[in-house]
C-alpha cells in the first residue's frame, strides 16, 4: 500500500511539474512579423516564448501547443524611448557643479507613478533616464523594464556616460562659461582620467570601455565630438537632430549611432529630413518620443515623421526598438525578436509604423500586461 501510494503520489508530481512548464511556455501566432533587420514580413510566425524568453520562432506551430492567435496582427519587439525624464522624480541632474560623473540617473526612477504603465500599454516596453543638459558630464543612464514583475518599472542596468554639449551646461557662476571653456574642460577632465586621477565611470569611458552619449545640438558640436572621439578612441552615440543634413557626411560619422527626435506634427522640414539624411549617410538612427509631455504614442509618431522625411521603413523600425537598446548597452536582451532575447513583445493590427494601426496585446517579459499586478 505504501509502494502505491509512492507511486501515486510520484504521478501527480509529474502532472504538477508538467503543468508547471506548461504554465510558463507561451505560443503566440500572427500572421507577420518584425524581423530583426526592421523588415516587415507578411507571413505567419509562431513565437514560443518560455521563462520570460523567446525560445522559438518558426513557421508553424509546436505540436500540441496552445496558441494565442491574433488574426491579421503584426508582431513587433517591445519599442524602446530614449526620450530620458519618463518616470523620474525631481531633476535629474546637479547642476551646481559641472562634473557629476559618479551620479546614477537610476536614483531618480519613481517607481511609484503612471507613466511607464500608460507608456507600456502603447507598446513602449522599455526607456531610458538620462541626466538633465545643464552638467558637462552628469553620470550614466538607467535602463528601465516599463512594466516588471510586480506591474511597475524596473531597472535593466546602467547605461553609458552622459556628456552634453548643450548650451543650458554654460553658467556665469561656475567652469564652464562658454563653449570654449567646455570642450576646454572636457578635454582636460578626459586627460587627468587616463591618469587615473577621476572616478570609475569617467576613467572606464576615457579607456573606451564604457560607451557615452553624448547631446551636440549643432553640428560645431557634432564635428567637435568626432575629432575628440578619434583623438581619445573613445566610444560614443550621438544625440543630434537640426543640422542631420549638414553633418550626413562628415568622416567618422558612418556607422555611429545617432538619437533623433522627437518629432512631432510640427516638427520643420529640417528636423523632419536629419534622421533620412543621416541614414543615407550609413548612420545608425534612434528616434526618440518626448513622452511624458507628449502622448504615450509620442515614438511612434517621432518614426512616422522621420519617415515622411526620408527614412528608410526597415530603418525606422530599428530606430525604435533595436538601434535604442543598443545605446542603452542591453542589445543581447531587448529590441529584436530573437532566441534567446527577453519576450517583450507587441502585437499590432497592422504595421507599427502606421499610426491607424491600433495595439492589440503587449506581453512583457513573456507575460500579457494585463496580467501583470498593477494598482
Amino acid at each position: 500500500m505504501r509502494k502505491r501510494n509512492s507511486l501515486r503520489s510520484a504521478a501527480v508530481l509529474a502532472v504538477l511539474l508538467v503543468s508547471g512548464a506548461a504554465a510558463a511556455q507561451t505560443v503566440i501566432q500572427a500572421d507577420g512579423w518584425v524581423k530583426p533587420d526592421g523588415s516587415l514580413a507578411r507571413e505567419a510566425v509562431y513565437v514560443t516564448v518560455r521563462d520570460g524568453q523567446v525560445a522559438e520562432v518558426s513557421g508553424t506551430a509546436p505540436q500540441g501547443a496552445a496558441v494565442q492567435r491574433f488574426e491579421g496582427g503584426i508582431l513587433a519587439p517591445g519599442m524602446i524611448d530614449l526620450s530620458g525624464g519618463l518616470a523620474a522624480l525631481g531633476d535629474r541632474s546637479e547642476d551646481a557643479n559641472a562634473m557629476e560623473p559618479a551620479a546614477r540617473a537610476a536614483d531618480a526612477l519613481d517607481r511609484y507613478q503612471d507613466y511607464a504603465h500608460r507608456l507600456a500599454h502603447a507598446g513602449v516596453t522599455a526607456f531610458a533616464i538620462c541626466p538633465d543638459d545643464t552638467t558637462l558630464i552628469g553620470g550614466r543612464l538607467a535602463a528601465v523594464h516599463s512594466v516588471g514583475p510586480d506591474g511597475r518599472p524596473a531597472l535593466l542596468g546602467a547605461g553609458p556616460l552622459h556628456v552634453s554639449l548643450s548650451a543650458s551646461v554654460y553658467r556665469v557662476d561656475r567652469e564652464p562659461t562658454s563653449r570654449t571653456g567646455a570642450l576646454g574642460l572636457l578635454r582636460r577632465t578626459l586627460r587627468a582620467a587616463t591618469a587615473g586621477d577621476q572616478p570609475e565611470p569617467l576613467r572606464a569611458f576615457a579607456a573606451g570601455e564604457l560607451a557615452g552619449l553624448v547631446t551636440a545640438p549643432t553640428a560645431a558640436d557634432v564635428l567637435a565630438t568626432l575629432r575628440l572621439a578619434d583623438q581619445m578612441n573613445l566610444e560614443v552615440s550621438l544625440r543630434h537632430t537640426v543640422d542631420g543634413r549638414d553633418v550626413a557626411g562628415l568622416p567618422g560619422l558612418r556607422d555611429m549611432r545617432v538619437v533623433v527626435g522627437p518629432l512631432s506634427n510640427y516638427a520643420s522640414d529640417r528636423d523632419r529630413h536629419s534622421a533620412g539624411a543621416l541614414q543615407r549617410a550609413g548612420v545608425r538612427i534612434a528616434l526618440v518620443g518626448g513622452y511624458p509631455n507628449a502622448g504615450p504614442d509620442a515614438l511612434r509618431l517621432s518614426a512616422a515623421m522621420a519617415v515622411r522625411g526620408g527614412l528608410g521603413l526597415d530603418a525606422a523600425r530599428r530606430a525604435v526598438s533595436l538601434v535604442p537598446a543598443e545605446v542603452l548597452g542591453v542589445a543581447d536582451r531587448l529590441g529584436a525578436i530573437e532566441v534567446g532575447r527577453q519576450a517583450d513583445l507587441v502585437v499590432f493590427s497592422g504595421d507599427p509604423l502606421d499610426l491607424r494601426s491600433r495595439v492589440l496585446a503587449v506581453y512583457s517579459a513573456g507575460r500579457r500586461l494585463e496580467e501583470q499586478a498593477h494598482d
